[in-house]
Formats: C-alpha cells, structure tokens, sequence
C-alpha cells in the first residue's frame, strides 16, 4: 500500500511539473507576441535619398479626396425654347469658342473615318487661325480720302452702328465727308470719258448744221445791204460752241464733257440762261431751296445782273467745280450786251470733264468740295 501511495505522489508531482512549465511556456509565447516588433530600417544612400520627393503625410492628405457630407443648397432653373436656340445659335453672333472645335473635330474624324462623309476625298483637319476682334477706334483716322472707323484696313470706309446692323438702322442720310468715298470712283478709261462714235457724229452733224445756216444768214445781210432788221441780228457766240456733250459727272451729278481736243484760250460754250436782278436772284434761290432743289445755277455778270440758267439754258449750266480748273470764264461784251464765255485754260483732251472755279464768296457755312484735286480747298467757298 505504501508503494502505491508513494507511486500515486511521484506521478502527481511530475504532472504539477508539466503544468506549470506549459504555462510557463505560454506565458512566455503571449508576453513574446504582445511586444512590438523592432523594425530595421533600411539603408539608403545618400545620393539616392536626395533624388527622392519629400515624404507626404498620407493621414493629411486624405481630407483633400474626402467628399462633403453636405449638399450644395443651390437650385437651376430649367431653359426654356428661348433660351435653348439662343445658346444653339450663339455661335452665328460670337463665333465657335474652343469646345465647339474640339466637337466638330471629333466629328470630322468620325465622319471621314466611318464612311458616311459626302466628300469623296480625303480631308485633313485645320485648325483655323485666331482672329482678333475688330474694335471701333475712339477718333476716326482718315485714309486718304476715305475715314476708317475700326482698327481692321479691310473696313476702311464703313460706318459703324448703333444696333451692329445696317438693316436694323433703315435709311439715314450721309455727310459730305461721308459721301466723298462713296461718290468717288476711280477712273474707268484713260481718256476721262467713254465717247462713241453715234454722239460723236450726232455732235458733228449739229455743228454742220450751225455752220451752214450761219453761212445762210451773211447772205442775206449782204443781199439787203444797207436795210437794217432785228431779224437777221443773230448771236455769234452761239455758232462757236465746241463739240460737248454732258453726262454723270464723277464729282457731283452731272458734268460737261468735251468730244473733241480743245487748245488752251480757246472758247468752249457760253453759259445762256435768264437774265435777272441781284434781288429777284436772292429771292429765286431760296425758292429753289424751299422745293429741295439742291442745284442752282445762277452766274452774276456783274452788279446788276445774273443770269439764272436753272429753268431755261444750255449745256452750260453742267460745269462742275474744280479747285484745279481747265477753264475759266470770260465776260464777253457782244453788240453792247454783257454774255458770259468759258474759254480753255489749259490743253483739254477728248473726253475730259470741263471744269471751272465757281469762286464763292468767304461763308461762315462751307459747301464740301469733291472735286479731287491735289489741291483742292476742301470747300467751295
């Protein structure tokens, strides 16, 4: 009994043993993993480490892809039709902005590349050159003798408006300064004028006839001899008229053209009209201005009479002004009778407009010139 007691503590003893050396052990492995782990740190060199970036701080950063918790407030209204065609059509006002060539971009390329463009060729995309904007000048610079109202040569001479279109604005009437880039025309024919052969002839066959029935009337005055008749008194001046015609004058209206060369000092035509008082002159010529005529055409010989050729006249009355003039005008007594002639200045080819100065008094309201002349005064009086 006494060994199997002393058996029984010695296995006891042994088991107490293995207990309290696994938990030992377990102890142990739990104290072993609760302990942080040591880390090494690797070597880096040197110069590696200066080619690096800086380190970034991740817990940081992440806020800046955090999205808001809260919703935006804001409402957009709906466009309505209106709306929606003026944002199609903007382009016809403003242009195509970047986006809208980025899209027809993308459209060209898939048009062409799918077969389905009309074009039987292939196309190559360019992209179009930047235009600056065309901004209206604060003071008008002149270019020649047309004004130019915006920063871009290629409008010279149009005038801007109001609305940004001329229909909008209907009809307004022009200044003289205005006028004078849209009258003017460059010269169409070396010589000035065309001329045909039919005035040419028809102008001939009259002077003919001038001439024969002024050789008629000598006849007679030589038949009756000493008999005196007012019938046969008859105007010199009007037989020696050159060879003109008149026509749409490149300066105003219409003008005086010569068909056939004039020498210098050479009469040219008489100017023939009614004549009248200084006073009855004044009081015509506000009529004429009261019924929108725009001409008159009244000549003063001298104090005490003018002639007014604006109802009653003759080709006369078609001289334009010109500050460079190739005639002038002569006062021509004839049988006691003042008439007034204009005579060639200078070398007068066919077809060139006749022209003479209309020397108007000094005026506090000036007429605009458009003659053209290198040296024209800017106003005819």
């Amino acid at each position: 009994m006494d060994n199997s007691k002393d058996a029984s503590k010695t296995e006891s003893s042994q088991l107490t043993a293995v207990f309290d050396g696994a938990s030992r052990n377990s102890k142990n492995a739990l104290i072993e993993a609760t302990k942080p782990k040591v880390v090494r740190k690797r070597r880096v060199r040197n110069e590696l480490a200066l080619l690096l970036p800086p380190p970034v701080n991740v817990t940081n950063d992440l806020t800046l892809f955090s999205w808001s918790s809260t919703k935006s407030t804001k409402t957009w209204r709906r466009r309505d039709e209106v709306e929606e065609d003026g944002i199609m059509w903007q382009f016809m006002k403003d242009g195509l902005d970047k986006e809208d060539l980025d899209f027809l971009e993308k459209m060209f390329h898939i048009l062409q590349s799918s077969g389905m463009a009309k074009w039987n060729r292939t196309l190559y995309w360019v992209p179009p050159r930047p235009i600056s904007p065309v901004k209206i000048l604060e003071r008008p610079r002149r270019n020649g003798r047309v004004e130019n109202f915006f920063d871009d040569s290629d409008l010279c001479g149009i005038v801007p408006h109001a609305s940004g279109c001329a229909r909008a604005e209907g009809f307004y009437k022009l200044s003289h300064k205005q006028k004078r880039g849209v009258i003017r025309r460059p010269d169409l024919f070396t010589d000035g004028n065309e001329v045909n052969e039919k005035e040419e002839n028809v102008v001939r066959l009259q002077t003919q006839a001038a001439r024969d029935a002024r050789t008629m009337n000598r006849r007679l005055l030589y038949s009756m001899k000493d008999t005196s008749s007012d019938i046969f008194k008859v105007n010199q001046l009007k037989y020696r008229k050159k060879m003109i015609k008149f026509a749409r004058s490149r300066i105003h209206g219409w003008g005086l053209y010569a068909l056939e060369p004039i020498a210098p000092d050479d009469m040219i035509v008489e100017y023939v009209g009614q004549k009248i008082r200084p006073t009855v002159a004044d009081e015509r010529e506000r009529a004429y201005e009261r019924r929108g005529m725009g001409s008159s055409y009244l000549f003063r010989i001298d104090n005490d009479t003018v002639i007014d050729a604006t109802q009653m006249g003759n080709f006369a009355r078609f001289i334009n002004h010109s500050c460079q003039p190739n005639c002038y005008a002569k006062v021509v007594t004839v049988e006691g009778d003042k008439r007034i002639v204009i005579y060639s200045k200078v070398q007068i080819n066919k077809g060139d407009e006749i022209t003479y100065d209309y020397k108007f008094p000094i005026e506090d309201e000036k007429i605009d010139c458009l003659c053209g002349a290198p040296t024209c005064r800017g106003s005819l009086n």
